[in-house]
């Protein structure tokens, strides 16, 4: 038999780490690395096989080059899909092409731009009350910026304040659904238990509460008619090329629920690392803020693009082959399923020297990248429909922070890697923060 060009891990090692890897993914990957190279593959689930990887060219291939011979698995498709239903994210074939040609021009630079002022609006109403509530205290900032975030996203969605009760629900229903997917994906053997105990009627019980709460917010709008200048209203008067029909309440509700999840929480997890870091690297947060209101600077862009190489909100993708397939010497049988590391090529030395170091200067415009190495918003054709959105997102947020407040670690301790479906901090993220003028 060919060599394939990788080794497979033996199902009793992989069973001897199972539960390791169920509560901290990464270190088990690297130690698979060193024992059995780059890229390595384990039996999973009915035998398929999983090819774990973080080499630029075979994700490349994978996500770009031979896209069409890939497609998203069921993790990715039905998990996910049986919380948030079958919007953008866990579409595939011609039904995701066609939704994507439906709301990418929603998504372009110059609709972003649009609802900037909603942006800033609302950044300027939570961080007035976040000064009032927490000036010289010690505030867990990661639980901040996922609120924070969470009311950007719920503004320029639905092109009105929300409620704290409103957000509360909605925020709710889409966390617990988060957090048995992400159980369901480490330990899939375990899906009858988690619907024996319960987990899966609440959670799927949390999420109906928080489609109706939307689907209210979207009915309110097409009684009062008229124009906004929101994507809720692009969404709603958006029309198939093929059909000029708009898209049905359901299929409506599929995409809210799918921004509502990926728009505030890699954003949130985003700006936290962002803060943590600055924290650490007082001499990068003073440039920074000698940097933020000169006309041509790029350096609130690179902070943000350093972090998310150090943190990338969406640490880990997949793809399953459709035919056999091969790249770089690498056999990938039909099938089987492909898991690109995006955290591991982002921290490798060979192409970041230094990679632990926080280097906002590795991003200076003259600097040159070499092709998936930096992928915080996936890369390919479904490349991140709202990477746009959530730039400006966390540049306004950014930028807002550091110019109102100083801040510091709280204790000196490192905060930990929680990898669930988004890059979280593992517990609080405790800074201690000082309003540095009244507004």
């Amino acid at each position: 038999m060919k060599n394939p060009g990788y080794k497979t891990v033996s199902g009793f090692v992989m069973l001897k780490r199972t539960f390791r890897a169920f509560r901290s993914p990464l270190p088990v990957f690297y130690q698979n690395v060193a024992d059995y190279g780059n890229p390595y593959a384990i039996k999973i689930l009915k035998n398929q096989l999983a090819i774990f990887t973080s080499r630029p060219e075979i994700i490349q291939h994978v996500l770009q080059k031979n896209h069409r011979g890939y497609e998203k698995s069921d993790i990715q498709t039905k998990q996910v899909a049986d919380f948030l239903g079958r919007g953008l994210l866990t579409l595939e074939g011609k039904e995701w092409l066609r939704q994507r040609r439906l709301i990418q021009p929603g998504f372009h630079k110059e609709k972003i731009e649009g609802i900037r002022s909603i942006m800033e609006e609302t950044v300027d109403d939570y961080l007035q009350r976040f000064s009032k509530n927490y000036s010289g205290k010690t505030v867990n900032i990661h639980e901040e910026m996922m609120s924070l975030a969470f009311y950007i996203v719920s503004n320029s969605l639905l092109g009105t304040k929300i409620s704290d009760r409103d957000i509360h629900v909605m925020r709710y229903g889409v966390d617990i659904a988060q957090t048995l997917v992400v159980k369901l994906i480490r330990l899939p053997f375990f899906a009858w238990y988690y619907k024996a105990n319960g987990s899966y009627r609440r959670a799927k019980n949390a999420v109906g509460h928080a489609q109706d709460m939307i689907m209210s917010f979207v009915q309110k709008r097409k009684d009062e008619g008229g124009e906004h200048n929101d994507l809720l209203d692009m969404l709603i008067h958006s029309k198939y090329e093929d059909t000029g029909e708009t898209m049905t309440d359901k299929q409506l509700l599929f995409e809210l629920m799918v921004m509502f999840v990926a728009g505030h929480e890699t954003s949130a997890n985003a700006l936290t690392w962002t803060l943590y870091l600055l924290a650490r690297n007082k001499d990068i947060l003073n440039k920074l803020r000698s940097e933020v209101d000169k006309e041509n600077s790029n350096y609130l862009r690179q902070v943000i693009q350093e972090s998310m190489r150090l943190y990338p909100p969406a640490w880990i993708t997949d793809r399953v082959a459709l035919e056999d397939d091969e790249v770089s010497g690498i056999f990938i049988p039909k099938g089987a399923m492909v898991i690109n590391l995006i955290y591991a090529v982002q921290h490798d030395a060979e192409y970041w020297p230094n990679p632990e170091m926080f280097d906002p200067d590795r991003f200076h415009p003259d600097k040159v990248i070499k092709p998936y190495t930096y992928l915080p918003f996936g890369g390919g054709p479904r490349l991140c429909i709202g990477m746009q959105f959530a730039m400006m997102e966390m540049e306004i947020a950014l930028k807002e922070f550091i110019k109102r407040f100083d801040f510091e670690m709280a204790d000196n301790r490192p905060v930990e890697l929680n990898p669930l479906i988004t890059l979280n901090p593992k517990g609080a993220v405790n800074l201690k923060v000082r309003a540095l003028h009244t507004n």
